[in-house]
């Protein structure tokens, strides 16, 4: 691949993330179940942000 192929990749993958994370805080389940948010965060390797 080359270095544009993977800088490509990253900035969509940022963007994915990103718009997740939005979506995420917006959700009323986790903020009702925080435990379980938090260890499925990090089982999926997604950094809680505080």
């Amino acid at each position: 691949m080359s270095i544009r192929a993977v800088l490509v990749a990253a900035l969509i993958t940022g963007f994915l993330l990103g718009a997740a994370d939005v979506q995420g805080h917006g959700a009323t389940p986790p903020r009702t179940a925080p435990p379980h948010s938090g260890t499925e965060h990090r089982a999926a390797g997604f950094a809680v942000m505080p």
